[in-house]
């Protein structure tokens, strides 16, 4: 969207302004009222328990997005433009030891969380999420997105990559997702890198193995470091790679015709509209790829278990509506765990909104989708297919026993082009359903005991993934 206001408007940034101090901000009393209802607590107090990941876990002793999912990723890290999925359990498991527990993210927990280097955004706000080093800002995404997905495991490299990165104006995950492929590509042989004014194959050092030790972890991390940014500059500025400025979608299209080798089955993206493409967010989980109709804001399912596509599809309508409550009232999402509880009555007392919020916003979403939906496009490329069998795979050698499972295994094994289409198709389906419901078919939101007990069920899984690492 930024992009397209710049190339196409010439509007580089909005700003807004003003002095308005909201009087219910400033009341804690009126605020710790809510809070006692729902919670039992202190507004302050709950917040504090109900963001834990955001601000500091003092079991695992780190903190924020950086923090809390590189210790739970475990053997889900995506890395090398996803193709760590073809490795084994205990392979990944390996790489994330010793690339990620006792290197990337040790520098983190030793440079930002011991010392407590600490901000919030600005809002009168306990949680203090922004996690810094200096002038770098440390967050899951585009920490990861440039950095193991490239092959980048140090925060000397990581670092220099993102600002440049930032200081280019590119979105991090879009960027990421779109030079991990080029690197592999690359490395692959697939595209000649001097064509596009990218540097040679020599000065890169790519690809998921089998042995993590074989790599000479902070000098490779900076080589790749420093390819990416050859390539960042190639792209804003040699002509030769002007393909490359206008997405990877239209990149692995355009590379396709020209070699018989299809560059593009090594592309992730998601598709929408004869054009559109995003790069999804880095969690291996199937609603990340999920057909909504706003992808990128978190409008779907994320958790990692198994689901039937047809309750893949139902739960991202559910996320949709419940995602808007904090994006339609102003309120940080990493809140989400009380604002989507109290929020509608917060409406109603203090600002005299007489409406079902739920309702209210269930035909937000439904507009949105009517408008956006019909632009979803299936996944088109055997990395997505590989992306979709692999964690199908993964849960069968959980010992999960689900016939939901079994079916789409068999299926995408004996055709997983088209176990991956019609998987897609399922999720659409499913999605179309939920909107036309009504909004009754939404469930209430979470009570502070369900909230509690999704936390425990993440801190487990969280334990059983350090207890595999340890083994």
């Amino acid at each position: 969207l930024g992009s397209r206001l710049l190339q196409s408007h010439n509007i580089a940034a909005c700003i807004f302004g003003g002095d308005y101090k909201d009087p219910l901000a400033l009341d804690t009393r009126k605020m710790n009222t809510y809070f006692q209802l729902h919670f039992g607590q202190s507004a302050s107090k709950a917040d504090l328990s109900l963001t834990e990941k955001y601000r500091y876990h003092p079991k695992f002793k780190t903190g924020g997005t950086f923090g809390m999912n590189n210790l739970q990723m475990a053997d889900k890290m995506l890395t090398y433009n996803y193709s760590s999925i073809y490795a084994s359990n205990q392979q990944r498991y390996q790489l994330h030891k010793l690339f990620i527990l006792e290197h990337y993210l040790k520098q983190f927990n030793e440079e930002t969380i011991v010392p407590k280097n600490f901000q919030h955004c600005g809002e009168p706000c306990a949680v203090a999420c922004k996690k810094l080093n200096g002038k770098y800002k440390k967050d899951f995404e585009p920490y990861h997105a440039l950095g193991p997905q490239l092959g980048i495991f140090d925060q000397r490299a990581a670092e220099l990559l993102n600002d440049h990165a930032d200081a280019m104006g590119f979105d991090a995950i879009q960027l990421g997702g779109s030079i991990a492929w080029i690197m592999e590509i690359v490395d692959a042989g697939m595209i000649e890198p001097r064509n596009f004014g990218f540097p040679p194959t020599d000065d890169l050092r790519f690809g998921f193995t089998a042995d993590p030790a074989q790599h000479h972890m902070v000098d490779d991390s900076m080589r790749n470091a420093q390819y990416a940014m050859a390539v960042i500059n190639a792209i804003l500025h040699d002509p030769k790679a002007a393909i490359f400025r206008q997405g990877i979608r239209a990149a692995a299209k355009h590379l396709d015709e020209q070699s018989s080798l299809r560059p593009s089955d090594r592309a992730v993206f998601l598709r929408h509209g004869e054009h559109g493409h995003m790069v999804p967010n880095q969690y291996w989980v199937p609603g990340m790829f999920s057909p909504m109709p706003i992808m990128g804001k978190y409008y779907v399912y994320y958790g990692d278990e198994f689901l039937a596509p047809e309750q893949l599809g139902k739960r991202n309508v559910e996320r949709m509506v419940y995602e808007l409550f904090s994006d339609n009232t102003g309120i940080c999402r990493f809140h989400r765990k009380w604002s989507e509880s109290i929020t509608d009555e917060i409406l109603q007392d203090h600002y005299g909104l007489d409406l079902d919020y739920k309702a209210h916003l269930y035909t937000l979403a439904r507009a949105i989708n009517r408008h956006e939906s019909a632009k979803s496009r299936p996944w088109c490329s055997e990395r997505n297919a590989d992306l979709l069998l692999k964690f199908l795979e993964y849960w069968e050698q959980a010992g999960l026993e689900d016939p939901q499972l079994q079916y789409w295994l068999q299926y995408a094994r004996t055709d997983k082009a088209g176990a991956a289409r019609n998987y897609w198709q399922v999720v659409f389906d499913a999605q179309q359903q939920a909107f036309a419901a009504g909004q009754e078919q939404i469930p209430d939101c979470l009570t502070p005991k369900q909230v509690h007990e999704q936390e425990q069920l993440a801190k487990d899984s969280c334990n059983m993934g350090l207890l595999a690492v340890a083994e």
